[in-house]
């Protein structure tokens, strides 16, 4: 069980599928960002976390470089 009063300085690790909620995709989408090195992840074991500054910066990252024309 995580201990919810983390220090603020200690970022709580975030699942894949509250990746896919924050940026609206799929749990596959947030896979293969992962794969293609868009977006770091941390492993444990068979677990996989995002530290929610990573999740940040790909969103920095992404609005830089714009939506192509003609996608949602």
């Amino acid at each position: 069980m995580v201990n919810e009063s983390l220090p603020p300085e200690i970022p709580k690790l975030m699942t894949a599928n509250e990746v896919a909620r924050l940026l609206r995709v799929s749990g596959r989408t947030v896979f293969a960002l992962v794969e293609r090195a868009e977006l770091p992840a941390v492993r444990m074991g068979r677990c996989v976390r995002f530290d929610p500054a990573d999740v940040l910066q790909y969103i920095g990252r992404a609005k830089r470089k714009g939506v192509p024309h003609g996608t949602k």
